[in-house]
């Protein structure tokens, strides 16, 4: 419509300069209705195609296509996340409510029998640390569930070992932490196309039944849109009363009670009956070893191995023993030309390590000769057991807070401009130390109490089928897989005109002072101030001519602003 009118505006504006318009003219504009009627008699795919995309008037007028179909259990698994619609209390480590938040679900479904495989609740934002935590739900048998509700016709049997997932492109999903995990446990993945919420229907529809019988019938549930419960004066934040085991708990009970055991319209039988007769006819793939599996997946990447251990993500992780038989055995994947030459020199070699999301408590290097991972504990003596990465990066950026308020950058450059002038311009090669980390929080991660013990069995069954993992298996080295850039051509091309970017806000926030270079903190653009005359050769001023640091930073600043007003 509002093409329309500023057509009919136009023609307006011919009409009363006297110029021709048309046959048709003239005639008076048409009734808003009258329009309306013409767009709605005019809709069709090509018109939708050509105002919003034909990935739109697919969405809107496309026929669908058949879903993904499996053949026989674990063949295919679909893993989502959704933050669920209702709220629900915080509790402190006493079990004190001290605020109220929404849940993020994680969670696995079997796409031959819509068997609930794995479920994860967090308050924390998707992350791989959910995915993989969900996975190793997956691959294990559910005593938890068992102990609970006992065998119940089938319905606490879901786990095994999936042969494909399909995943959509959240940042988790995509880097090659989950790419590399999944190779090395000999697990395929598909990743949905972007938008296209179709392509995972399965998934999509259980988040709609959640909501209709759990959600939306607890207190603190959101069963309207936000436009209504302003309209009713509805508040669910007041109502929440329910925590995290409590919601996990009554999801679970669901699960199990009702929707395993009753007729899905989907497959036109209870998953926990169409799921039990795919295993006596195909059998059921599982880990041989699901602690084994546990050491292969998480955050995967290349680092060095040195004599001080493995730096990894600011934090060190090293045993003198341990290191000393890593460096011993991997000797021959040394790389002459990359080390040191000075002879008490530590030796460096490329390895690829693996760290558990939810807590830093110990790294894993993959030794290539022994097929298996070796763990490296935390080297920090402030450590606290338990801690997770989410809250050491916390801790660090409290850290840096902290320590820019307590040395404000405009002090950092008064000070470094100072013990410019005290040197005499001579060149200041070396960096300032790396500020102090604090002592890590206490983090409320569930520990083992002193006394419990954990017995690992394994409780065989007819139809199991042990498969052992492909980081075992495969004679060759494990390395890092990394994926095409997210974006194609495009996200390249603006990558690389940030590069370039940062690179010349870099060369013009540097400002070069008798061949010495500021600090990254001095923020002014000031450009380089230089000599013709070498620095070799160049006396030093006598100290009774030489500036105080106050009139040199204020030189400073004053071409600061010359160079702004420029």
């Amino acid at each position: 419509m509002a093409l329309f009118g500023r057509g009919y505006r136009l023609l307006a504006a011919r009409r009363a300069k006297g110029q021709p318009t048309d046959d048709l003219d003239p005639f008076g504009r048409p009734h808003d209705q009258t329009i309306r009627n013409w767009i709605k008699v005019s809709t069709n795919y090509w018109n939708v195609e050509q105002k919003y995309g034909a990935k739109e008037a697919q969405r809107r007028f496309g026929g669908r296509q058949r879903q993904i179909t499996a053949t026989e259990p674990l063949e295919m698994v679909m893993m989502d996340h959704t933050q669920i619609d209702v709220w629900s209390t915080v509790l402190d480590e006493y079990g004190n409510p001290v605020a109220v938040g929404r849940l993020w679900l994680t969670y696995a479904i079997d796409c031959y029998s819509r068997m609930i495989l794995g479920a994860v609740f967090t308050y924390e934002r998707p992350s791989l640390n959910s995915v993989v935590e969900c996975l190793r739900q997956v691959v294990r048998r559910k005593k938890f569930l068992i102990d609970e509700y006992g065998p119940h016709k089938g319905a606490t049997d879901g786990y095994g070992k999936p042969s494909t997932v399909i995943v959509d492109n959240g940042w988790e999903l995509v880097g090659t932490s989950f790419q590399t995990s999944c190779e090395a446990a000999n697990i395929d993945v598909i990743w949905a196309p972007v938008k296209i919420p179709m392509f995972k229907a399965y998934v999509e529809r259980f988040f709609g039944t959640l909501n209709e019988n759990i959600w939306h019938r607890l207190d603190g549930g959101l069963p309207l849109t936000p436009r209504d419960r302003s309209l009713l004066d509805i508040d669910p934040t007041a109502d929440a009363v329910h925590d995290r085991e409590r919601i996990q708990d009554l999801f679970w009970q669901y699960v199990v009670t009702r929707y395993h055991v009753e007729v899905h319209s989907g497959i036109g039988s209870s998953p926990t009956l169409k799921w039990r007769k795919g295993l006596v006819k195909n059998g059921r793939p599982t880990v041989d070893d699901p602690v084994v599996l546990d050491t292969i997946m998480g955050i995967t990447q290349d680092c060095l191995l040195t004599a001080e251990g493995v730096a990894f993500r600011g934090q060190r992780f090293h045993d003198p023993a341990i290191t000393t038989q890593l460096m011993s055995d991997l000797a021959r994947h040394i790389k002459v030309r990359k080390q040191r030459k000075g002879v008490t020199s530590t030796r460096s070699i490329d390895v690829v390590v693996t760290a558990s999301p939810g807590n830093a408590d110990q790294l894993y290097v993959w030794h290539p000769d022994m097929r298996k991972a070796i763990a490296l504990p935390n080297w920090d003596v402030n450590y606290k057991k338990g801690t997770s990465w989410y809250l050491l990066d916390k801790i660090k950026k409290f850290a840096r807070r902290e320590n820019l308020a307590f040395h404000t950058p405009e002090e950092q450059a008064e000070a470094r401009v100072a013990f410019l002038a005290a040197v005499e311009g001579a060149p200041l090669r070396g960096k300032y130390a790396e500020r102090k980390r604090l002592a890590p929080f206490l983090d409320t991660t569930p520990q083992l109490a002193p006394g419990h013990e954990v017995i690992f069995k394994h409780l065989e069954r007819s139809e199991d089928i042990a498969q052992d993992l492909a980081a075992i298996r495969t004679p060759e080295d494990r390395v890092v897989s990394h994926s095409p850039r997210r974006g194609g051509k495009k996200a390249t091309a603006k990558a690389v005109r940030t590069r370039a970017e940062n690179r010349r806000k870099k060369s013009e926030d540097g400002a070069v002072i008798d061949g010495v270079l500021a600090p990254e903190e001095f923020a002014s653009p000031v450009h380089r101030v230089t000599s013709t005359i070498p620095a070799s050769t160049r006396a030093a001023p006598p100290r009774e001519n030489q500036i105080s640091a106050a009139e040199r930073l204020a030189e400073l600043m004053k071409q600061v602003e010359q160079e702004s007003k420029k």
